[in-house]
C-alpha cells in the first residue's frame, strides 16, 4: 500500500513537471516569435529578422534596399517574383553596337530581359524590362518611368508621339525617390547621391561644389544637409505639367500637341507646345511668362525639328562672329558663355 502511494506521488510530481516543462516551452515559442533574436547585422523589424543595409549591393541578387514605413533604418526585402539584379538582368551592362533590343545575347530575353540603352553607340546601356506600370515592377535603385520608343539601341533616329515605359535606373539627375538609397543602384559608381525636396516631389540628384558640376538646366544649391550642396533644377521642379517649356522626359509627358525635345548641346529637355489653330501665325504661341529666362518663336514644320509646326522657347546661345546674340532652342539651361 505504502509502495502504491509512492508510486502515485511520484507519478503526479513526474506529470507536474512535464505539464510545466510544456507550458515554459510553449511560452518560450511565444516569446521567440515576437523576439526572434536576430544574427549580426540584422534587426527585428515588423516581426522579423531583415539584413540592414545601406545600399543595394548589401543585400542578395533578389532582394533590394528598401526603406520601409515600419523602420526609419534601411533593410533588405525581398523582390517580387521574376526581379532579379543577377547578372544579364536588371543593371547588367549590354552591348548596343549590336543594335539589338529583344533577344540580345547579354540579357536574360527568356525571362523578359532585354536591352535599353539611348542610342546604337550608348556604352552606358543595360539589360531591363519595358512595358512596366509601376515602381513595385522594378528593383531597388530602379523607378518605372516614361521614354519615347526612340531612339534606342536599334535606331538613333528619335520617334515623335510614341512613348513607352521601362525600369529605369534612379542616378540621372531628377530621377524620383524617398530616400538617399533609393538613388543608386547595384554596382553604382560616381559622385555621391542624395534625395532632395518635399514629400512627393523628391528627385535624386549629385553633391555638387558650384555651378559647373551640375547639368546645365540646374544650379548648385539645395541643401543636402550636413552643409553640403547638391545640384536642383533651375525651373524649381522635376516634374512639369506638360507646358511650353515644362522639364520633361518623353513626348507623353507634354500636353496634347506638344513634344519632348532635347536640346542638342545643353541636353536638356523641354516640352514644346501646339500653337493656336496649329500652324505658325502672329500670336500662334502667346506671350511669354513673367520671370522666365527664354522667349517663345514659332518653329515650323519644314525646318525638320518636330513633324507638325511647334511653339519653342529660344534663348541666346553664345554670339556670332561679329558679336551678335546667336538664339538657339532652349528653355532653362545657361549656354556655354552664361555658365
Amino acid at each position: 500500500m505504502r509502495r502504491a502511494a509512492t508510486f502515485a506521488a511520484t507519478f503526479a510530481a513526474s506529470a507536474f513537471a512535464l505539464v510545466g516543462a510544456f507550458l515554459a516551452a510553449a511560452s518560450f515559442s511565444a516569446c521567440a516569435a515576437a523576439d526572434p533574436g536576430c544574427k549580426a547585422g540584422n534587426e527585428n523589424i515588423g516581426g522579423s529578422c531583415r539584413l540592414l543595409c545601406s545600399t543595394q549591393s548589401d543585400c542578395p541578387s533578389l532582394f533590394s534596399c528598401v526603406s520601409g514605413s515600419d523602420s526609419p533604418k534601411t533593410y533588405c526585402k525581398e523582390n517580387a517574383a521574376g526581379i532579379g539584379t543577377a547578372p544579364t538582368q536588371f543593371g547588367s551592362p549590354c552591348n548596343a553596337t549590336l543594335r539589338k533590343i529583344t533577344d540580345h545575347p547579354d540579357c536574360d530575353s527568356a525571362n523578359g530581359f532585354a536591352c535599353l540603352g539611348t542610342g546604337p553607340a550608348d556604352a552606358d546601356a543595360y539589360c531591363s524590362k519595358y512595358g512596366c506600370a509601376a515602381d513595385s515592377e522594378c528593383p531597388g535603385g530602379f523607378f518605372c518611368g516614361k521614354l519615347n520608343e526612340a531612339p534606342n539601341v536599334s535606331n538613333s533616329a528619335r520617334s515623335f508621339g510614341k512613348s513607352t515605359t521601362a525600369c529605369m535606373k534612379r542616378s540621372a539627375f531628377c530621377s524620383p525617390c524617398v530616400k538617399d538609397v533609393d538613388c543608386k543602384s547595384r554596382g553604382y559608381v560616381g559622385p555621391a547621391l542624395h534625395c532632395l525636396g518635399t514629400v512627393g516631389a523628391k528627385f535624386c540628384s549629385s553633391e555638387c561644389v558650384n555651378d559647373g558640376g551640375c547639368n546645365r538646366d540646374s544650379s548648385c544649391s539645395a541643401d543636402a544637409g550636413g552643409g553640403l550642396k547638391a545640384c536642383a533644377p533651375i525651373s524649381g521642379s522635376c516634374k512639369g505639367n506638360g507646358a511650353l517649356c515644362s522639364r520633361c522626359n518623353a513626348d507623353a509627358d507634354c500636353a496634347e500637341g506638344g513634344y519632348c525635345l532635347e536640346q542638342e548641346y545643353t541636353k536638356e529637355r523641354a516640352c514644346t507646345a501646339k500653337p493656336t489653330g496649329g500652324a505658325c501665325g502672329t500670336g500662334a504661341c502667346g506671350a511669354v511668362p513673367v520671370g522666365v529666362p527664354w522667349v517663345i518663336r514659332c518653329a515650323k514644320a519644314t525646318i525638320g525639328l518636330t513633324p507638325t509646326d511647334s511653339c519653342v522657347g529660344l534663348r541666346d546661345f553664345g554670339t556670332d562672329r561679329k558679336g551678335a546674340p546667336q538664339p538657339y532652342i532652349g528653355c532653362w539651361a545657361a549656354n556655354a558663355v552664361e555658365k
